[in-house]
């Protein structure tokens, strides 16, 4: 497994650019991989914030909110 950036976005929420991290499992011998989790490079910044509802804060169950669906790079 390894974090790697999925892309780059605006977050409309901090009024800046972050990063999408994606945890990968990748196969042996293979280009393929699984998406074991999704990360936001200012998770921690948004989990101390009770206010900030966001899938990407990588919170146990997500919010469901994803504010950069339509956002990417």
């Amino acid at each position: 497994m390894a974090w790697v950036v999925a892309f780059k976005a605006f977050c409309p929420v901090l009024g800046t650019d972050a990063y999408m991290l994606e945890d990968r499992e990748y196969q042996q011998g293979e280009g393929e991989y699984a998406v074991k989790a999704r990360r936001c490079s200012y998770d921690v910044a948004c989990n101390l914030d009770d206010h900030i509802r966001c899938e990407w804060n990588f919170k146990p169950g997500g919010s469901g909110e994803d504010p950069f669906e339509l956002n990417q790079e």
